[in-house]
């Protein structure tokens, strides 16, 4: 990408190459592949997970509340089988319909207590 934008001749693109700099900077540092291949468990299995498990994509039943239809699979992938969970109990805290501001609001009062994490 930065090689396209520094042959873009007549144009410059500072504010874009500074923007590619710092993703380099964060991300792409030496020995990089090794360090994010550390961050992901191994040892447990691995699953087809949803990765959007936020209230707007889980339909509850009004006649059955247990049973659920998961929607909206656009972000779905392979990944450690409790991805899901951690996603959930991080959206939980997250409001995605807040009307100020850029319309996401932080809620960690909302993250399940240990004893609704069991």
């Amino acid at each position: 990408m930065r090689g396209k934008l520094l042959q873009d001749e007549g144009r410059e693109h500072p504010d874009l190459l500074k923007a590619i700099d710092a993703v380099d900077k964060q991300c792409l540092f030496k020995g990089y592949q090794e360090f994010w291949r550390s961050l992901v468990p191994r040892d447990g299995q691995i699953v087809l997970s949803h990765n959007d498990a936020q209230e707007n994509n889980i339909l509850a039943s009004l006649a059955d509340n247990e049973q659920i239809i998961l929607i909206d699979y656009e972000y779905g992938g392979w990944n450690p089988m409790a991805i899901d969970l951690a996603n959930y109990f991080n959206e939980c805290t997250c409001d995605n319909a807040h009307p100020k501001g850029v319309g996401i609001k932080y809620y960690l009062s909302n993250f399940p207590s240990a004893a609704e994490r069991e």
